[in-house]
């Protein structure tokens, strides 16, 4: 028994492990147990010493989610499977819950407030219980295959476990989530979270783009993807650099843990139309071709790209055009174009060191200052443009933007065809620019590493590192041009 003079718990400071101790109060299963939460796990272990309870480590980077009601506690925890047999896929997220009963309300309670505060990074020295993210959940049913209401359907519980709250919205209509996304309320909402794939994203991008307090939206809105439609380029790309892998419930376990990243935008400029504004990639010639003829193809989901792949491979298009643009620092670039091979990084490939996720993390006001004057002068020049020309590469300006936000960092180097006519934004020749004039079967910029959930295009890129990698085949045939797929 229990010393009745030896208090049942132990606060310590901030900084200090644990930050709490129960040794009287709790149980699990039956057996009165010892919980100690520290900053990086809850430990529970037998407080009598006795064999019948093996100790148990919960890691917090696992738990999504935290509920009390009276003295019972649910701990809802997603740690990796080892795999095996009977034990699913190797690193795939399984639902773990332990249920705590606490004999002291006050003790409950206590031990709940500090968890949700150190799972929210906040200060643990106050009695504030921190506020649940407020999601704004859009699934659009006709996304890829048709599919994504009923993959939402198969997490959804994931986000009753976690400690969000949230509110499902069904797009019905072309543009429907641009709409919303440009007349969303701030005051509402933390996150927007897209069940589908890579267009409505890119509609809710171009809708928060599109408000004159865009730089407040970026800077509130942290925007989040279940990947349901034919490609998931983003979602894929979240999940590689997050050592997850491609799973439903691997990418709802990244999107309720809420460790936002920031990602370049991109601005793709042509004349007598507003900007638009991308997050993956810019593809032109084959890729396109791809794009648009597979919409036939829709119902059979991501295969729709592979089928419509192996069609324009057998009958090869090229397109003559001029394609211009700035190579990134770092990267011998002339030393690999006689040889027909992609320029590999040397040491240093990023271009944007203070804004780049995977280098530091942070942008100066100077920055800041220069995009919304970027911004601006884009929209006062879209708008003044009076000319619709049919559009082709030198038509075309892809500029990567800076911004300190959730979705979008810093850079100033661009991918672009450029044009001196009136409808664009003014271009920098002060650095040097490489020109290729060919017939291309495939012009391909992108922004993240996969352009697909099984395409790793661009290997080398990081999500906010200032530049866009660049491929193109040209004057190539089946052969040659097969090896981009």
């Amino acid at each position: 028994m229990a010393d009745p003079d030896v208090p049942s718990v132990r606060i310590d400071f901030p900084g200090e492990t644990p930050v709490l101790e129960f040794s009287k109060s709790f149980s699990l299963k039956n057996d009165l147990v010892t919980i100690t939460l520290t900053r990086l796990s809850i430990d529970i272990r037998a407080s009598n010493g006795g064999d019948g309870l093996k100790p148990i480590s919960l890691a917090l980077s696992d738990i999504i989610g935290i509920h009390r009601r009276d003295g019972t506690i649910s701990i809802h925890s997603y740690p990796r499977s080892e795999g095996g047999c009977f034990n699913g896929t190797k690193g795939e997220r399984e639902h773990v819950c332990h249920t705590l009963q606490s004999t002291e309300i006050d003790e409950a309670a206590l031990f709940e407030l500090r968890t949700r505060q150190i799972l929210a990074n906040k200060p643990i020295d106050n009695d504030i219980m921190p506020q649940p993210t407020r999601m704004l959940v859009l699934i659009n049913p006709a996304s890829g295959s048709g599919s994504a209401p009923k993959r939402f359907g198969a997490v959804e519980h994931m986000f009753k476990q976690s400690n969000v709250q949230y509110t499902v919205t069904k797009t019905t209509h072309c543009q429907h989530a641009f709409q919303i996304a440009s007349g969303l309320d701030l005051e509402q909402y933390d996150a927007i979270v897209c069940v589908s794939g890579d267009g409505l994203l890119s509609e809710v991008v171009n809708g928060l783009m599109s408000r004159p307090d865009w730089q407040a939206c970026l800077d509130k809105i942290t925007i989040g993807t279940i990947g349901g439609g034919s490609g998931n380029g983003l979602a894929k790309s979240i999940l590689s650099v997050s050592n997850e892998i491609f799973t439903l419930t691997n990418i709802a376990f990244v999107v309720l843990k809420g460790q936002a990243r920031k990602l370049d935008l991109f601005s793709c400029v042509q004349k007598g139309h507003p900007p638009l504004f991308g997050f993956l990639s810019v593809g032109w010639a084959m890729i396109s071709d791809i794009d648009f003829e597979s919409e036939y193809w829709r119902c059979c989901g991501g295969f729709r790209f592979t089928f419509t792949a192996l069609l324009r491979l057998f009958c090869i298009r090229s397109y003559s055009a001029k394609l211009e643009f700035i190579p990134a620092k770092n990267v011998d670039f002339q030393a690999s174009r006689g040889a027909g091979r992609r320029p590999l990084p040397q040491v240093d490939i990023c271009t944007s060191q203070s804004t780049c996720v995977s280098c530091a993390s942070a942008v100066n006001g100077d920055e800041r200052r220069e995009l919304t004057d970027y911004l601006e002068k884009l929209q006062k020049s879209a708008a003044s443009s009076k000319e619709d020309d049919g559009v082709n590469v030198e038509d075309v300006a892809v500029e990567k933007e800076k911004n300190n936000s959730e979705e979008a960092t810093s850079s100033s180097s661009s991918l672009s065809s450029s044009s001196s006519s009136g409808g664009f934004p003014s271009i920098d020749r002060s650095e040097q620019w490489e020109v290729c004039t060919d017939n291309f079967n495939v012009v391909w910029a992108m922004n993240v590493p996969h352009t697909a959930s099984d395409m790793n295009t661009a290997p080398y890129a990081h999500f906010s590192d200032g530049t866009m990698d660049l491929l193109w085949v040209a004057s190539s045939g089946t052969y040659f041009t097969s090896h981009v797929f």
